[in-house]
């Protein structure tokens, strides 16, 4: 026991003084870094300048990775000097390893960090001291190019406040406030008709960006009432956000595209309910609005004559649109236990909402992205959507370990005007409303003796009215079209389960799979200009066939504290971008290892890596003019734009 408590003093004090060691050897290295800085700018040759501190952070932890360590871990003595084992040896060897192990594989990331900012903050050709240091970054491992694009970590910053009034048993207040700004590069942007599209690699030119800032006003009140043993739920929120950022859209040595975003949003919602019990009945029903100003403006600079560096541009776009919205609704549900085994779910909502817009098209003179103004050609659109969406449900009991449940319930997205638009060909119209009809069944199941866990369910989604966006080169770059296309159907099945190994070990896993087809279409998605069987023969965007995981989870108590260990592999196949199946997002297979450790209540440290297998996922992929400026006829795939 003795022993055991100085291997948590040790702990503590060890975890303490590498903490103060961190932080005195970064300080310190700014220090030096001021000292070089100071050095170089006596000399005019020089021009290292002073390193930022995300610099001197991102070298010091792509150094040693866990030599030290494990050579200390493996020093410990096999025995105390009674002859008993010393206390948890195998552990802190394996922790230690592990560290190592992970701090080594990571080293290639820190590497990459370390490259991008040594090639924005200095010159090696210019510079002695950052030659030296760009060359040592260079040796960790060979990256390629980035099309001299500035790279930087993102910053966020973020100030929160919370405050609960309860003035009475019956009554409490809970208010929340958010203030925060993020700073980041934006997309990680590359053309596969350029570069392959399972690397890293970025081949935009442009320093691309995206900063947003937003404040945050939260508050719930509830109110305990005797009448139906029930709580009446007071939700207000406040949110104000703005945004602005610049793509590389070509995403070449070109400045052929390049695209500014400038957006501002002031939303004000209330939602009030009551919820009670009446005898087998329990009740909830409420009243709710939402309302919204949206500005949105987009700036395109186009150049496809040589030498293509938009010094003048060939054209100059801008366009937008700024709107009001405002929507309301009344809701009810009702969940009656006909028996203790069985309940059934019966609820309803109305919904009605409307949109006032002015519209300018994507043209020469549409607007101003610096001063965030537009000169709308389409201006006072308005349109007004009001729908009933019910739901009747139900779940059975029929034992302790057993519960079945499904449902069928009907919902809609409201239509609205599209603020991309860039057809100058076509006027801006509204799309209409999109109507769902989802039916469910699902399983519940558990196994106490062996404990574990498995859960079913199958569905069915009947899409009416199915809203899409193209998204297809133009002379404009790429148009972006929102049209209700037809009707489709997404069938599916899901399944996860979950069973306790022992000796702390828990084994998760999970699977997918789902089919969607097209029932009708009453406009054209392929892009040959007629409705045919090649258009029936298209899969929905996003609708991957077929996606599964597992996970490993072990829990090891360590004195006071805990252990909890985790690592999981996840996979989604390819799937679809754009909805003529031009545009394709590669699959995905990711795994993920967290070490967390939970000191007590108030204090957890975790280690984490994610992507361990470096894997190449994409979040876009927009198809680009076949033209040699935007990369056509490069050793590659077509021009498109991955993010």
């Amino acid at each position: 026991q003795i022993m055991a408590i100085f291997m948590v003093q040790g702990s503590v004090i060890g975890l303490v003084g590498t903490l103060i060691g961190t932080v005195l050897g970064v300080l310190a290295a700014l220090n030096v870094s001021a000292l070089v800085a100071w050095h170089e700018r006596r000399q005019p040759q020089a021009g290292c300048g002073r390193l930022r501190w995300a610099t001197v952070l991102a070298m010091t932890f792509s150094g040693v990775r866990g030599a030290v360590t494990l050579a200390a871990a493996l020093a410990l003595p096999l025995s105390l000097p009674g002859g008993a084992p010393f206390p948890d040896r195998d552990l802190v060897i394996a922790l230690a390893a592990g560290a190592g192990s992970f701090a080594y594989a990571n080293s290639e990331h820190f590497a990459r960090r370390i490259n991008g900012f040594l090639s924005a903050e200095v010159d090696p050709r210019q510079s002695p001291v950052g030659g030296r240091l760009f060359a040592s970054s260079t040796a960790l491992v060979a990256l390629p190019a980035s099309r001299a694009a500035r790279v930087v970590l993102p910053a966020t910053r973020l100030v929160r406040a919370a405050l609960k009034f309860t003035p009475a048993d019956e009554f409490d207040t809970t208010l929340r406030f958010e203030h925060g700004t993020s700073d980041g590069d934006g997309p990680a942007s590359q053309n596969p008709a350029l570069a392959s599209i399972d690397t890293h690699d970025v081949t935009a030119n442009a320093d691309q960006f995206l900063d947003s800032s937003w404040t945050q006003l939260f508050s719930e009140t509830n109110w305990r009432v005797p009448f139906g043993n029930g709580t009446i739920t007071n939700v207000f929120g406040w949110r104000k956000y703005e945004a602005r950022s610049l793509l590389d859209v070509d995403s070449t040595d070109n400045s052929a595209f390049h695209a500014r975003l400038n957006m501002e949003q002031d939303q004000l919602s209330n939602e009030l309910r009551y919820a009670g019990s009446f005898g087998n009945v329990d009740i909830t029903a409420g009243h709710f609005v939402f309302q919204q100003r949206q500005l949105y403006i987009e700036e395109r600079t186009l150049d496809v004559t040589p030498p293509y560096d938009a010094n003048p541009p060939n054209a100059f776009l801008v366009g937008g649109g700024d709107g009001d919205f405002e929507s309301w609704g009344v809701f009810l549900a009702a969940d009656w236990h006909i028996s203790d085994a069985f309940t059934l779910n019966l609820g309803a909502r109305y919904s009605n909402e409307r949109k006032d817009a002015d519209v300018a098209r994507l043209r020469p003179g549409g607007g101003d992205a610096d001063a965030r103004t537009i000169n709308p050609d389409f201006p006072g659109l308005s349109r007004e959507w009001s729908d009933v969406s019910p739901k009747v449900g139900f779940q059975w009991k029929p034992g302790d370990n057993t519960h079945i449940y499904g449902f069928w319930a009907k919902g809609f997205r409201s239509g609205g005007y599209n603020f991309r638009h860039t057809a100058l060909a076509l006027p801006v119209e509204s799309f209409d409303a999109e109507e769902q009809r989802t039916i469910e069944l699902g399983l519940k199941q558990e196994f106490p003796s062996l404990g574990a866990r498995l859960n079913v369910a199958v569905f069915q989604n009947e899409l009416s009215n199915l809203q899409r966006e193209s998204n297809d080169p133009s002379i404009a770059g790429v148009q972006q079209i929102i049209r209700n296309v037809g009707d489709a159907t997404i069938r599916g099945i899901e399944a996860e389960g979950l069973i306790t190994l022992g000796a702390g070990f828990t084994l998760t896993a999970h699977a997918g799979y789902t089919k969607d087809e097209y029932d009708s279409l009453l406009l054209d998605i392929s892009g040959d200009g007629v409705v045919d069987d090649r258009d029936y023969a298209l899969r929905l965007p996003r609708a991957a066939p077929w996606s599964y995981g597992v996970a490993l989870l072990h829990d090891l108590s360590i004195g006071s504290g805990k252990l909890m260990s985790r690592i999981s592999y996840n996979h989604r196949d390819e799937e679809f971008y754009s909805d003529n199946n031009v545009g394709v997002l590669n699959k995905s297979d990711r795994l993920d290892a967290n070490f967390t450790w939970a000191a007590n209540e108030h204090w957890s440290f975790s280690l984490y890596g994610t992507n361990l297998l470096d894997e190449v996922s994409w979040g876009g992929d927009t198809v680009l003019p076949p033209s040699p400026v935007f990369g056509a006829g490069g050793a590659g795939s077509m021009p498109t734009i991955s993010t």
